[in-house]
């Protein structure tokens, strides 16, 4: 039988271990990220509407990958080609809206990448065409709309 005091250690112990758990997951909810974009989601008024709190960090250059246009903009690795966007800084929580927008691993996967801001690398995220969806997009024109909505 545990004694009063062995008890009280045993309730302050799983009271700590909670405490830290919860400290823990709001630390993941208000962690930021870099986030790469290319296309639309380089315009501020687009893109806070799914990251209220996104913050313009600099325009970058994504070395290694090209900008291609299916139906919707992709990059696509090509070691001799760059791409230049934009890097937001993003609350973690707003990333789960971002991967429903772009329809993460249906149209869209997430990947890592170094970005090239004013000759320091980056580790920010940025979408890439997920390989089935882009098959199926590959001999789709991008719609005018969307063509002036990227070229703005």
């Amino acid at each position: 039988m545990k004694s009063f005091s062995q008890f009280m250690q045993s309730i302050q112990s799983e009271l700590d271990n909670t405490h830290t758990r919860r400290a823990s997951d709001k630390a993941k909810k208000t962690a930021s990220v870099f986030y790469f974009a290319y296309a639309h989601n380089t315009d501020t008024e687009t893109f806070t509407k799914f990251c209220p709190d996104a913050k313009f960090i600099a325009t970058g250059e994504l070395h290694g990958f090209e900008m291609h246009f299916e139906e919707y903009a992709n990059i696509r690795m090509n070691h001799d080609a760059s791409t230049y966007g934009v890097v937001w800084k993003i609350s973690s929580k707003y990333l789960k809206n971002l991967d429903g927008y772009e329809a993460l691993h249906k149209d869209y996967n997430r990947i890592p990448v170094e970005v090239d801001v004013k000759g320091k690398a980056v580790p920010c995220v940025a979408y890439i065409m997920d390989p089935a969806f882009e098959a199926k997009e590959m001999h789709r024109k991008p719609t005018n709309d969307y063509v002036q909505a990227v070229a703005i």
